[in-house]
């Protein structure tokens, strides 16, 4: 699970409030609680068939630490401010992605931050507005709900935080590299080559530390491993639909 969308319980007609996901357990027409951003179980109700559109998005950003060091790193992958409070106070477990809080290292100009994110498909409520309505005056007074789940986005979401040596010269050869990944996994280019000296460089890369809301990937150790997994993962939806 890569994102929800959610919805005031009052108004499901309002503007849709869009999270990354750190709670898997998440579903379609699962009630959430806003002020503590908890789950509190799911909408019992059944609908014929879910709303899915499929888009097949990918996305792949590359920043340097000095011009980040003043963000927080949940910012920088785009949890929004109220649930990075309920992380700060621990209101809230930190899952999946949202576990770079715990980042141990200092971001500074020798940190290389890569974001990569991929959109398989998104699946939402089909339109039958009063029917859930209908469900949700009945649960309301038993919970302290104000949202609900009304569409997920499936796929993949990855953070590699890289701490090169303070060296100018290794630095501005390691970031030709990254580039070239950034290029390749961002789909700007088809072509993708290292050379001898790319491979020698890279190896001069201090410290690499990987997020993921797939498990596995943050078993690897090295952007490469992660590059040729990424394709195979793409592939086979049964890694990220959990």
């Amino acid at each position: 699970m890569l994102s929800q969308s959610i919805q005031q319980t009052q108004d499901l007609l309002q503007l849709k409030i869009k999270r990354i996901a750190i709670d898997f357990d998440g579903r379609l027409g699962s009630l959430y609680d806003g002020c503590q951003d908890q789950l509190l179980g799911t909408l019992d109700i059944n609908f014929e068939q879910s709303s899915i559109q499929f888009y097949h998005k990918t996305r792949c950003i590359l920043e340097k630490g000095d011009k980040n060091h003043k963000r927080n790193l949940l910012e920088l992958i785009n949890i929004d401010e109220q649930l990075r409070l309920s992380l700060l106070l621990n209101l809230t477990s930190t899952n999946g992605i949202a576990e770079i809080i715990n980042y141990p290292y200092i971001i500074n100009e020798y940190t290389r931050i890569l974001h990569y994110s991929y959109i398989h498909r998104e699946e939402g409520f089909p339109d039958e507005i009063e029917k859930i309505r209908e469900r949700l005056e009945s649960c309301l007074t038993k919970t302290n709900a104000t949202h609900i789940i009304t569409s997920i986005c499936w796929g993949i979401d990855i953070v590699i935080i890289l701490q090169l040596p303070p060296e100018d010269n290794i630095v501005s050869m390691i970031d030709v590299i990254l580039e070239k990944y950034r290029a390749y996994l961002n789909g700007d280019c088809n072509d993708f080559k290292l050379t001898r000296d790319d491979v020698n460089s890279y190896k001069h890369i201090i410290n690499t530390t990987i997020y993921s809301n797939i498990p596995a990937i943050t078993e690897m150790t090295t952007l490469h491993n992660i590059f040729h997994s990424i394709c195979r993962l793409k592939t086979d939806d049964t890694q990220y639909q959990q």
